[in-house]
């Protein structure tokens, strides 16, 4: 494998790695069963965070 397919892989996994850990901060930080649109945006957040980190090991995994 070429050293540019592994700078890419390297990218996806460190993309993985903030979204995971974004998704985590927003997990701690609570707020979701707070009534209206400020649970709904803990909820939408957390769900986003994950699903672009599992995206990008997607990404890493194919790369390989």
């Amino acid at each position: 494998m070429s050293d540019s397919r592994w700078s890419d892989v390297e990218a996806d996994v460190e993309q993985a790695l903030m979204h995971f850990g974004m998704a985590i901060g927003i997990l701690e930080a609570g707020g979701f069963d707070d009534p209206g649109v400020e649970g709904y945006k803990s909820t939408a957040a957390f769900k986003r965070g994950m699903d672009a980190g599992y995206t990008a090991v997607e990404r890493a995994i194919e790369g390989f």
